[in-house]
């Protein structure tokens, strides 16, 4: 017979608003050890979240750079036609 695990606590559930909230700290210029005592959120989990925020806006700007470097390449080719 299977059982059906079922958390019988909350306690995660009010963190993405601290975590937001530290996010906008840290775009304010505060230390993410700063940020992480002023929102009461674990140093680690805030670095994490940070870096895979940082690594996503990094990702989106190197392409949107590839893409207008490409869209220039074609407005030449098209010139020389």
């Amino acid at each position: 017979m299977v059982r059906n695990y079922q958390k019988k606590t909350d306690r995660q559930l009010h963190i993405p608003r601290k975590l937001k909230k530290a996010l906008v700290l840290l775009k304010e210029g505060y230390s993410i050890r700063t940020a992480a005592v002023e929102v009461k959120v674990n140093r680690g989990t805030l670095f994490t979240l940070w870096k895979e925020k940082k690594m996503k806006m990094s990702s989106v700007a190197s392409t949107s750079v590839l893409l207008m470097h490409h869209s220039k390449c074609l407005v030449k080719l098209k010139r020389r036609t």
